[in-house]
């Protein structure tokens, strides 16, 4: 199914997945309402799953670099023009793992025992959600000094990601692409997708998410981020990965 067929069909199944069975009108069909609203509701979850993988297959990953300011207006524009799917790579990171462990920290500012400890936990509930098996724990720093948030935020991802790699934000960021595509009901044959807040080594590894490609874009100061801009954007992405696949 196309990605328009596959949000009709969610959009179906959600109406009967939303319906009570305990209203008056379903008084005389309430058993047979009942099972019609489980099975919507586990089909809606298959639906989601197929249309998360239909996006990434068409997906073409858009990393952007550069001024933050101007990546965040970027990232608007082409969400209000409905253009492209825009992503964080550090979601993960800073709504899993971060609001914990920055208010476990304390004022000292010092990564402790106690720290290790959450981490560890932390780490098999994001396995555990994800559905990627862990095959080694960590092997923790016992002691580290975090000044700030940002410390601590760069500290979580370098950590994970110098002994676990990118598998696990992969399989998170597939989830985000799907949650992201369906906000704005993407139904495109090919899907751009914008990301935001990664290094271009992760780039690398977060790119195989991507059934068509990916490219790297670096907006400069001397930029201005408007729709010509954007249209000249996806132009290029296009002509480098055209000029990647050929080689």
């Amino acid at each position: 199914m196309t990605l328009e067929e596959i949000l009709k069909n969610i959009d179906q199944t959600e109406k009967l997945a939303l319906i009570d069975p305990s209203e008056p009108q379903y008084a005389r069909t309430r058993n047979g309402i009942e099972v019609a609203v489980r099975q919507a509701k586990e089909r809606l979850g298959k639906l989601k799953e197929e249309y998360a993988k239909a996006v990434q297959g068409n997906g073409v990953a858009i990393f952007l670099f550069g001024s933050p300011e101007k990546c965040a207006t970027f990232s608007k524009l082409v969400e209000d023009l409905g253009e492209a799917v825009v992503i964080d790579a550090s979601e993960m990171y800073s709504t899993k793992f971060l609001p914990v462990l920055e208010g476990s920290i304390g004022p000292t500012r010092q990564w402790n025992s106690n720290q290790v400890s959450i981490m560890h936990r932390l780490l098999a509930e994001v396995s555990k959600d994800l559905n990627v098996f862990l095959t080694r724990s960590l092997k923790l720093p016992a002691q580290a000094e975090l000044p700030n948030k940002e410390a601590t935020l760069n500290f979580i991802r370098d950590t994970i990601r110098n002994q676990l790699g990118d598998d696990f934000n992969v399989e998170y960021l597939k989830k985000v692409v799907a949650r992201e595509g369906l906000k704005i009901r993407y139904m495109g044959s090919v899907a751009p997708v914008i990301v935001l807040n990664s290094t271009p080594e992760e780039s690398v590894g977060l790119g195989q998410i991507f059934g068509k490609g990916k490219a790297n874009v670096t907006i400069t100061d001397e930029d201005e981020v408007n729709k010509e801009f954007i249209e000249k954007t996806f132009k290029t992405v296009q002509k480098q990965i055209k000029k990647i696949k050929g080689n």
